[in-house]
């Protein structure tokens, strides 16, 4: 499968190509590899074999794997750079000025315990028992409005 998955991402078409095959993508001058083109819901291994013919020798279940990884890599793509991004706001500092009783949307349970422990960084905030990822994301844009 690794060797199947090296063959899409080494191929790249320009839209132009890709439109001339029968495939139909945005013509914005983007070339793109087969695991990304696979990613699309309207085009499967079955189109890609269109403009590289020696994709037809895949087996089918290894098509279907290829295709279901492609649509999913985007997601984990999206998860990742939201981690990543996360990660840089956990050094972030909170403002000693940061009222959480302002914070809209936060919950009075969270509100109460962030205002008891004052932590000094995001990170520190994201260790709070019960704190989400959404609730980290409504006290980030509050230090955001405070420093703007």
């Amino acid at each position: 499968m690794d060797q199947v998955r090296e063959r899409l991402v080494d191929r790249s078409a320009t839209p132009n190509e890709l439109v001339k095959s029968g495939i139909q993508v945005n013509l914005d001058g983007q070339r793109r590899n087969g695991i990304e083109l696979l990613a699309y819901k309207n085009i499967g291994m079955q189109d890609l074999s269109k403009i590289w013919p020696d994709l037809k020798d895949i087996d089918e279940e290894v098509s279907q794997q290829m295709e279901r990884d492609a649509i999913y890599s985007n997601y984990i793509k999206r998860q990742q750079l939201d981690i990543d991004a996360t990660r840089r706001e956990e050094q972030l500092k909170i403002p000693e000025e940061i009222s959480y009783e302002n914070v809209s949307g936060l919950s009075r349970e969270l509100q109460t315990k962030l205002e008891k422990a004052r932590p000094q960084s995001l990170g520190q905030a994201g260790r709070i028992d019960g704190m989400t990822p959404a609730a980290l994301t409504l006290v980030l844009t509050q230090i955001k409005k405070l420093k703007s």
